[in-house]
């Protein structure tokens, strides 16, 4: 069985910096977690070209994350049927529409925002066990790294499960927190980028490259390779009443700074604006339940 040289093992894929550079810290780290099995090639660290190899290499959010201002998500561990079925019937879900057909992925895909609602899509791709409801793509407001929370503990409770809700935006990085049956149990951000960008090989989540276009007509998933998803739905969400903002983002970014300022590591920015979102997440989550 063939074994490749760390360097040579992430070049296997997309061939862009960013990615071979994340594959580089991930590899290694799945090797000392015994999800790969990693052997020495000329006295270097190296991984065995396996079935595990293969399997976990067709994960990861990178495809997703590329490129982008900012983005957000959940996930969560369950079927997309039963994911569905909760959503459909939450309080706050405007409109909701089994299995729309992504389209192709253009250059010339539009976004216009709103201030009280959110279109987003809950899909499922071939070869992965969760369901991820796609939120935003290229762009983020604090409100909605509020409602990633509010869905991941939702529906880890309601559906007894593991929920990661996760989001970038240009200031803060990236943050991912996890969910079990309604409780923040785990939060990884990007200040250990190696370990953040594991995580989701590890837990076999992946994400395709994608975009939501929205115009006062409606909005569609855009998809690189629409072939790759299996199912995919239309929800139209609500933004919680005191967190609705029509405000550019950069008034947010601009508070986030004078806080920011006032700590002194990232770690601890982190938590404070993690904590005062989970803050809300227990102050609204009961008026979003059926």
């Amino acid at each position: 069985m063939k074994t490749f040289a760390i360097p040579e093992a992430a070049k296997i894929g997309k061939k862009a910096a960013f990615f071979q550079n994340v594959k580089k810290e991930v590899i290694p780290k799945l090797i000392q977690r015994g999800k790969l099995t990693g052997k020495t090639v000329k006295g270097k660290p190296g991984v065995v070209d396996d079935t595990s190899f293969r399997t976990l290499m067709e994960y990861g959010i990178e495809s997703f994350v590329y490129n982008q201002q900012g983005w957000s998500f959940t996930a969560i561990y369950t079927p997309v049927e039963k994911v569905a079925s909760v959503l459909r019937h939450r309080r706050g879900v405007l409109t909701y529409t089994d299995n729309v057909k992504p389209a192709k992925l253009t250059m010339t895909a539009e976004i216009e925002s709103e201030s009280d609602k959110r279109h987003v899509f809950v899909v499922k791709s071939h070869g992965c066990d969760w369901s991820i409801i796609i939120q935003t793509v290229h762009w983020i407001q604090q409100c909605d790294m509020l409602v990633g929370l509010l869905l991941a503990a939702e529906l880890s409770q309601v559906l007894n499960t593991t929920a990661v809700t996760a989001w970038n935006d240009d200031f803060s990085g990236s943050v991912a927190v996890v969910c079990k049956n309604g409780k923040k149990m785990n939060v990884l951000t990007d200040e250990e980028w190696g370990d953040f960008y594991a995580f989701f090989y590890e837990q076999r989540i992946f994400l395709p490259e994608s975009f939501i276009s929205a115009n006062e007509k409606g909005a569609s998933l855009l998809v690189a390779n629409p072939d790759v998803i299996e199912r995919a739905d239309y929800m139209v969400i609500a933004i919680p009443t005191g967190s609705r903002s029509s405000s550019p983002h950069v008034f947010y970014k601009l508070g986030m700074s004078e806080v920011a300022d006032g700590m002194e590591d990232e770690a601890l920015f982190h938590s404070h604006v993690i904590d005062g979102l989970w803050k809300q997440v227990q102050a609204n989550v009961e008026t979003t339940r059926p």
